[in-house]
């Protein structure tokens, strides 16, 4: 034992095994605080699009019919509900869908903003409504769609497509029409 003093009284000091724990600990802990960070305001995001979806579709389904600045405001509003959100990755599409006599969905209109994409009688939130109405009834479906990136997970994560989509039937009329 005499022989290694030095190692004896290395081993026995704490100071050494701290400071490599926290070397190894702490650059964990700061990456799960951003990570946690990152999904809140995922979370954040996409609780704003449920708002924004239900929103935009109750305003469009109060109205037997629709003209343009009518559509513009709905979609404003949605616009309003996301802030302050970067709305340069924000989009809401809007259909009007009838069931015709083989109780399948039609799209009466739409309307597109931002990042948006048409609906098709083949997509998925058109092909939900089946079912759920007769011949001449409605239904409005609205699709809000926002692209988050990740603050600090962004050279992990991609970029996460947030869709959220609400379907709701006109509370008038079965049917929500478009002024031209």
């Amino acid at each position: 034992m005499k022989k290694y003093p030095q190692i004896l009284r290395w081993w026995v000091d704490q100071r050494a095994s701290i400071a490599a724990e926290a070397g190894i600990f702490v650059p964990i802990l700061f990456s799960m605080l951003v990570a946690v960070y990152d999904i809140g305001t995922a979370i954040l995001v996409n609780q704003k699009a449920i708002n924004a979806s239900q929103m935009t579709a109750d305003l469009i389904a109060r109205e037997i019919s629709l003209n343009d600045q009518q559509v513009e405001d709905a979609m404003d509003a949605a616009r309003q509900a996301m802030l302050p959100l970067n709305l340069t990755n924000f989009g809401v599409a809007i259909a009007s869908v009838q069931y015709n006599e083989d109780n399948e969905p039609e799209i009466l209109w739409q309307d597109v903003t931002g990042t948006a994409e048409e609906f098709e009688v083949e997509d998925a939130p058109i092909q939900g409504t089946i079912g759920l109405g007769g011949e001449g009834d409605g239904m409005v479906v609205v699709k809000v769609t926002y692209n988050y990136d990740p603050v600090f997970s962004g050279s992990f994560l991609p970029t996460i497509l947030i869709q959220e989509v609400s379907y709701t039937r006109g509370r008038r009329l079965p049917v929500v029409t478009r002024i031209e």
